[in-house]
Formats: structure tokens, sequence, C-alpha cells
């Protein structure tokens, strides 16, 4: 495993991104005397990363949710072209949206053993950039009151969908959705206060919302889906139908395929955004598709072949 780099946040939901790992090692003993970063803290993971990415580390695996995940692809997609390395991903987060999205393996031996030895696939990203500022996102960009939510759930012992779905109702009570302007693909397309504007490479979102049920990670679009604001009376029937992907037909829900949007505030609106579930960029910002960018390892075979039809 001379060419393998391992990427552990062991406070990944409440500690089981650390126990799988251990378990993992403790079967296998060769995993002991891998290469491995294991951290909590983003920034001291990032500089670790870049310092342990030497030219003989050809496939780097993630052990956490969307959060690791995150992290490691961003470090990975600002390295030059020629350095493309694959990543794979044994999911041990609380929410891991994108592994479902990608019905990636779940339990974690037959993870890992994809995450290593799996067929890889080139992903599209989204470049989210802030002035002279980029940051990436694998599977959802989004602003509104996905915001706040994601900043009390980040705060929360407990972080799985029952926590999201109790701030996102929380949000809903007391937070004011902010004014925007959302241009797509250089057209006006709205302007007004946002509940909720999702741009989504993957399909899930939130802790297993169906939030963009035709997005393709690998199609070179992004699917934006806006939510108005409504009472919440009107939004609670509704809500249960993001998990199965039908809120499309909600009389407040727009959505659309493109390739580059831009949101700006209106109003001196201040807001940030939030990419695969953590606090990213400040309002404005640009969003488009890298196509391909991301060499994902360890798709099983039926979503492989999916793929290449």
């Amino acid at each position: 495993m001379d060419d393998v780099l391992f990427v552990i946040n062991p406070l990944a939901a409440s500690g089981r991104a650390d126990r799988v790992w251990m378990q993992l090692a403790a079967r296998h003993p060769a995993l002991r005397r891998a290469a491995v970063i294991r951290t909590a803290d983003p920034i001291a993971a990032t500089r670790l990363l870049i310092e342990r990415l030497k030219p003989s580390i050809r496939r780097v695996v993630a052990i956490g949710g969307d959060g690791t995940l995150h992290h490691t692809a961003n470090v990975l997609l600002s390295l030059p072209a020629p350095e493309k390395r694959s990543l794979g991903l044994v999911p041990a987060g609380t929410g891991s949206d994108l592994a479902r999205g990608l019905r990636l393996a779940r339990q974690p031996q037959l993870a890992l053993d994809r995450a290593l030895d799996g067929e890889t696939v080139d992903l599209d990203v989204l470049s989210l950039t802030h002035g002279d500022t980029r940051r990436y996102a694998v599977n959802v960009a989004s602003a509104g009151l996905s915001v706040p939510v994601v900043a009390a759930v980040s705060q929360r012992r407990r972080r799985g969908p029952v926590a999201y779905f109790r701030a996102a109702l929380e949000a809903v009570r007391r937070e004011t959705p902010p004014n925007a302007r959302v241009i797509v693909d250089g057209e006006p397309w709205y302007e007004g206060p946002l509940l909720l504007l999702a741009l989504a490479n993957g399909c899930r979102f939130g802790r297993g919302m169906r939030i963009a049920p035709d997005a393709r990670a690998d199609d070179g679009r992004l699917q934006v889906v806006l939510v108005e604001p409504a009472p919440l009376a009107r939004l609670l029937p509704w809500l249960p139908t993001l998990y199965a992907g039908w809120h499309y037909a909600a009389p407040f829900v727009r959505h659309r395929a493109a390739r580059t949007v831009r949101v700006e505030p209106v109003d001196g609106t201040r807001s940030l955004t939030e990419a695969d579930g953590d606090l990213s960029l400040p309002l404005p910002v640009n969003v488009s598709v890298v196509p391909g960018a991301l060499r994902l390892r360890g798709l099983t075979p039926s979503a492989t072949a999916r793929r290449r039809r």
C-alpha cells in the first residue's frame, strides 16, 4: 500500500469513522503500516495532505462523511492536472449524501475494497468563486436558509437526518430568507427572497433529501433548484416529498439545468453559501461546472455501467 494515503476524521458521526478505521485495521495488518492522516481539524488536514501527497501516492481514501470528502477533494482539485489521483470513500458520516446518491457501498469492508481497487469514474465538480477565492463542491452547493441550518447542525452532538430536519423547521420559523438575484447561463432567472437555492451536482442533500432527482455527476451540467418562501402551513405538506424527489410539483419550487450560475445579494443582503455541508463563500458567488475533474474510485459495477451508456 505504498501508493495509498488514508484520510480519517475521527469525530465524523460521533466517532464512527474512527471506529470503522480501527475495525478495518484490526482485520488487515497491512493497514497498520499505511500512510494515514487522522485529524478532525480541516486546516491541519489540508496542510498534512499537501505535505504527504508525494508523487508516489496515486490513491487517496477518505473515511468519514461529506465534510471529509469535501476537504480532501478540495486539496486534490487544487493540484495540477497531471497529478490527478483517484479518490475513494468509505462512508462513515451522519449524512454521506454523495455516497447515497452514487450508491457507493455502505458496508465498510466492501467500501474499502472498492475504494482501493474498484473502477474509476471522472466526476464533474462545482467551482465556486468569490473574487479571487475559489472553492469546490463535489455534491451540492446552496444558499438561503440551508446556511443557518448547516451552522446550527454543526454545533449539535447528533447530526443525523432528524437533527437536520428539526434545524430546517426552526430556520423556516425564525430566519429571514436573504434577498438575491440568480443569473443562470448569463440570463436573469430570479430575483427575490431565497428560502433555498440548491446548485446540485449530486442528487442527495441535507441528510437524505432527494433535492435534484435529475442530477448526474458526469453530464457537464448542474441542476438549479429554487424554493420560494411560503407560509409554514403551506410548506409542511410538501416537506416529505423532498425525500422522494417529488417536490418539483410544488407551486413554490422552480428548477432547471445549467452550466453556470451567479448569485448576487440584493438590497445590501449579507449571506454565505454552503458547500457539501460546510459553510463556504459569501455572496456574490459564481458557480460553474468543471467536467470530469475528480477521479472517483469505488462505484458499484451497475452504477459504473449506467454512466458509460
